[in-house]
C-alpha cells in the first residue's frame, strides 16, 4: 500500500505542479480516441488487490494526472466518457476501484435487494 500511496502522492504532486499551457483549449480533442489500460496493483500489507484503469493521452510527453474515484456502487469502468475527455486533452487519467464500495455491493443481487445493499454499504464506513 505504501508504494500505491507514494505513487498517488507523486501523481498528485505532478498534477499540482504542472505548468498551465497558454494554448490549452478544453474543447479541442486529439485525432484518435484515447485508449485505456486495465491493471491490478497488489496491496501486500492488506492482502488485497486494487483494480486500476489508466487512460493515456497521445504522445510521450510528461502530462498532468487526474485521479478519479468512483462513487458507491461504481467501478473503474464507469464514467469512461470523463477519462476519454481528459485524456484527449492531454491528461493521464487514473481510475481506482474500491473493494467494498464498488459494484460488487449490488451486482449479483436481485433488483429488489439492491437498494438495501447500497444503503448498508453506505453505513458501513
Amino acid at each position: 500500500m505504501r508504494v500505491v500511496l507514494a505513487s498517488a502522492v507523486l501523481m498528485m504532486t505532478a498534477a499540482l505542479t504542472a505548468e498551465a499551457r497558454a494554448d490549452y483549449d478544453p474543447l479541442r480533442v486529439g485525432m484518435s480516441k484515447p485508449k485505456f489500460h486495465d491493471l491490478t496493483v497488489k496491496d501486500e500489507a492488506r492482502s488485497r488487490e486494487i483494480p486500476l484503469r489508466i487512460y493515456l493521452p497521445e504522445g510521450t510527453s510528461p502530462a498532468a494526472v487526474v485521479l478519479f474515484s468512483h462513487g458507491l456502487g461504481g467501478s473503474r469502468a464507469g464514467s469512461a466518457y470523463l477519462g476519454e475527455h481528459w485524456a484527449a486533452r492531454g491528461y493521464v487519467v487514473v481510475y481506482m476501484q474500491h473493494a467494498g464500495s464498488d459494484d460488487s455491493v449490488w451486482k449479483n443481487l436481485p433488483p429488489l435487494k439492491r437498494m438495501a445493499a447500497m444503503q448498508k454499504a453506505r453505513r458501513a464506513g
